[in-house]
């Protein structure tokens, strides 16, 4: 059995922790068992600390809707994206993709920020965590 925070899949992951669903949040920190796994933390111990955030940020004189978090690079088979939007009322979801619009996308390592000017209007973000298939 892989111990937590060793490489694995998320089935293989589920187990240990007595985990039966992906969408389940047995310790309700409002983060389901899929999104613990892709963050690396505990399903069954609150840790809100470890939520993305979401700040404004001066850069160069613009201001800029930033989100950063931490991932599990241990979690071999998660998609991590951040999407977003502007009008509430439209569910076209769009993934920010660095470069476009103004976007700034970082990864490294067990870290990712986006960046986007905050000047273009309402924005909404998400985070998404999806299996590789």
């Amino acid at each position: 059995m892989a111990p937590f925070g060793a490489t694995t899949s998320f089935p293989y992951w589920q187990s240990p922790h007595g985990i039966t669903s992906p969408q389940e949040d047995p310790d309700g920190d409002g983060m389901t068992n899929l999104v613990e796994y892709a963050l690396g933390t505990d399903p069954n111990a609150a840790s809100p600390e470890r939520a993305p955030a979401v700040r404004l940020e001066q850069v160069n004189g613009q201001t800029r809707l930033v989100a950063d978090f931490d991932f599990s690079a241990d979690a071999i088979d998660s998609v991590v994206k951040v999407e977003a939007f502007r009008d509430l009322a439209s569910s076209q979801w769009t993934p920010i993709q660095d470069g476009t619009g103004g976007a700034i996308v970082i990864r490294s390592g067990s870290k990712l920020a986006v960046s986007i000017p905050a000047d273009l209007g309402c924005h909404f973000l998400r985070l998404t965590i999806s299996l590789k298939a």
